[in-house]
């Protein structure tokens, strides 16, 4: 087979992997935070991972539902306009329930809360949350107030069976790119 016939299979391969890189980071990030359905620390460390990049959305989280994707009961918490906002990030369910669903996300689950939330900071930035602002801004400027004044920022370190648990997952990434560079080969 030519170089020319190879060319085309290049990028659906780098995708393919780019895609199941992110998917078993989000996972391990998600996962402590799952299993720990009532702990909003552990909860708030998933939104804090994922979004470490945008403080004003760990905010928007602690503004929106106390960091809570669950009731104590262990149901999902709705709250909000009617009682229609779903979970940790209040996802207007009547709005989102069906476009979020058709993108792959759960919402009523953690890690489908947090996912559909980045995408829709991704596209929307923080309209989504407007009505929250003066909540979450007032939250970014004192912990941003907070972090100058210590001058440290304080991270939870995970646990054995939480490391034990990512370094299978990265076990299962080396074997998932090697087979897909031996497709590669094969093409």
């Amino acid at each position: 087979m030519n170089r020319q016939n190879q060319t085309p299979y290049r990028l659906p391969i780098l995708a393919i992997a780019i895609v199941a890189v992110a998917m078993l980071i989000a996972g391990s990030i998600v996962d402590r935070a799952e299993a720990a359905t009532h702990n909003t620390s552990a909860v708030k460390s998933a939104v804090q991972e994922v979004f470490a990049e945008v403080p004003e959305m760990v905010a928007v989280a602690q503004c929106e539902s106390k960091f809570r994707q669950y009731t104590d009961s262990g149901n999902v918490f709705y709250g909000g306009y009617g009682g229609h906002m779903v979970g940790v990030f209040q996802v207007y369910s009547l709005v989102h329930q069906n476009a979020a669903a058709t993108l792959g996300y759960d919402i009523t689950t953690l890690e489908g809360n947090i996912g559909y939330a980045r995408h829709l900071y991704n596209t929307q930035g923080l309209t989504p949350w407007n009505s929250s602002r003066t909540c979450w801004e007032t939250v970014v400027e004192n912990s941003a107030s907070t972090t100058v004044s210590t001058g440290e920022v304080v991270t939870e370190k995970p646990t054995r069976a939480e490391l034990a648990a990512q370094l299978e997952k990265l076990q299962k990434l080396v074997a998932l790119l090697t087979t897909l560079l031996e497709l590669r080969n094969l093409s």
